[in-house]
């Protein structure tokens, strides 16, 4: 349904994406999870035809975006990061501006505006003005604008940026029963959205592309090695050296929130998997006259697995 080829641009010298290449399937709903400046809204604004490519090509429900601007607008239900909203004008007067202006045939527009407010929870409020809603109305009405004709393809810029917990979570059942419909790719900063709502996830960073699998498989994939936390008294930095010359011993890291005089301290060890390699650890650390209060193995988050593959510039093979 979306099929993005070695998506390229530039603004001047300057590169906002970068060799972008991924494959959105029909129904699906699909994260585009990143840091802010990471490349998100170009990639977006280029899949909805608001500016092309420098280079790479896409194309969405079998058209090259570039290509017949008004017959590919018909596809596609958009919402920008920031809604361009009527703040004068009703929510229904304005469903019914966004349905004629998207060309749903005047015999059904009152028909489809009733559906997207059923949809969006908006029905009370059709005969508010805009510019008295909360944000999190306001949202709803952006997104009832997005999918008043019937769009195949939804592409929403981070459409929970800025609402409450509740909003959040309300914005999120929306967006979660728009499945199947439409094929919807919505961009997020946010690890908690994507993990809850979506069934793949492409994490971009620097305006490339590092990873493109579920939050399962990523976490799969991320935990080839077991995730060690030692509580320890001593020097940090000869336990550290003590450990990292293991065999078997991938990575380190001294917790943030353990400052060296302190009388303990957390090490978060990477190492293979295997029980054994646990044991010989302990003795060592024991037997060198190191203190250890505890040893547990944790499995990652997803706010953790998205920070290495950040930090590592990709999945690892």
């Amino acid at each position: 349904m979306i099929l993005a080829e070695h998506l390229t641009k530039y603004y001047g010298d300057i590169c906002a994406i970068e060799d972008i290449s991924f494959e959105v399937g029909q129904g699906e709903i699909v994260g585009l999870l990143g840091p802010n400046a990471a490349g998100k809204t170009t990639t977006m604004r280029i899949l909805t035809g608001f500016f092309p490519p420098t280079s790479g090509k896409a194309v969405i429900a079998g058209e090259d975006v570039m290509g017949d601007s008004v017959s590919l607008r018909k596809q596609i239900g958009y919402l920008p990061e920031n809604v361009p909203l009527y703040m004068d004008m009703t929510v229904a007067d304005f469903l019914n501006f966004a349905a004629a202006a998207k060309c749903v045939p005047s015999s059904l527009r009152k028909k489809r505006v009733e559906e997207v407010m059923d949809k969006c929870v908006l029905a009370h409020e059709a005969d508010s003005m805009i510019g008295k809603l909360s944000k999190g109305y306001k949202q709803r009405v952006g997104i009832a604008q997005a999918i008043i004709n019937e769009p195949k393809v939804l592409i929403l810029d981070e459409p929970t940026v800025g609402l409450d917990p509740n909003q959040v979570v309300e914005i999120r059942d929306i967006i979660k029963s728009l499945a199947g419909n439409s094929t919807v790719i919505f961009s997020s900063h946010i690890l908690e959205e994507v993990a809850k709502t979506c069934n793949k996830v492409i994490i971009i960073n620097k305006g490339k592309v590092l990873a493109i699998d579920s939050p399962d498989n990523l976490s799969s994939e991320m935990e080839g090695s077991d995730r060690l936390v030692l509580e320890l008294s001593g020097d940090p930095d000869k336990i550290s050296d003590l450990i990292k010359l293991h065999p078997g011993v991938n990575s380190l890291e001294l917790s943030p929130d353990s400052p060296k005089d302190a009388l303990t301290f957390e090490l978060t060890v990477y190492a293979d998997k295997n029980p054994e390699l646990r044991r010989e650890l302990v003795r060592k650390i024991v037997e060198t006259g190191f203190g250890l209060y505890q040893l547990r193995l944790e499995k990652l988050t997803l706010e953790q697995i998205f920070t290495r593959i950040i930090r590592q510039g990709g999945v690892r093979n």
